[in-house]
């Protein structure tokens, strides 16, 4: 009887750690796909053509508008706008992890979040879309530190040169930010099953992102 009770709490734990992996990975695919779709969605606002592939939206007619400027404000127009579609993708990641702070925020006034619970989980996963702030800075500083690169096409590296920002201070910046943020919700607001979070999250998120970029988004959506 024992060991019947003993599996069966087994089992339920892999359920819940499997439960845990895939909300990841899921979110990875779709925190790409809704992160393009805030560029396209600014981009149809402010009248431009865009096509949206597998993790790059593109726009069809910039090239034309550039061009299309004879003044030094139709230019600062041109400029603006582009600033306003790059801006698109990362407001809208940024938004969802607001989303989901905020839906935690409700919960831990009655309860205590628990990785384990469906719908903890998932606002859990939504407030972590702002690890894409995280991983983006940390790229790119790899890039420039260790291979003496710079991403120049990184939405954010556009928008610091579009302000006058410096840019390794303005990553900085994010990193630091978005990875208290990040803390905040593992460390603070999450109180139950925090490690499982934490490895089976992380995985599912390295190994969902991989799929989809690396794999089936470049055959689906080229």
């Amino acid at each position: 009887m024992s060991c019947t009770i003993i599996c069966k709490l087994a089992l339920i734990v892999q359920m819940n750690n499997l439960r845990i992996f895939l909300f990841f990975f899921a979110f990875a695919i779709i925190g790409t796909l809704t992160h393009e779709c805030g560029h396209m969605l600014a981009g149809t606002l402010l009248g431009l053509k865009t096509s949206m592939s597998y993790a790059y939206t593109h726009c069809l007619n910039c090239w034309e508008l550039n061009h299309a400027a004879k003044d030094w404000g139709g230019l600062l127009d041109y400029e603006r706008k582009m600033a306003l579609f790059t801006w698109g993708g990362p407001a809208e990641t940024l938004l969802t992890s607001v989303a989901g702070i905020i839906g935690l925020w409700v919960i831990v006034r009655k309860q205590e979040i628990d990785a384990y619970d469906k719908w903890h989980l998932l606002w859990i996963t939504l407030s972590y879309f702002i690890s894409r702030q995280v991983f983006n800075s940390l790229g790119v500083f790899y890039m420039y530190f260790v291979k003496h690169q710079w991403s120049r096409g990184a939405d954010e590296t556009k928008l610091f040169a579009y302000y006058g920002l410096q840019p390794v201070t303005a990553y900085g910046i994010m990193l630091v930010i978005s990875s208290a943020v990040l803390a905040w919700v593992t460390f603070g607001i999450v109180k139950r099953h925090r490690k499982e979070l934490i490895v089976f999250g992380f995985l599912g998120s390295v190994l969902g992102a991989a799929f989809w970029l690396l794999w089936v988004g470049p055959l689906l959506m080229p």
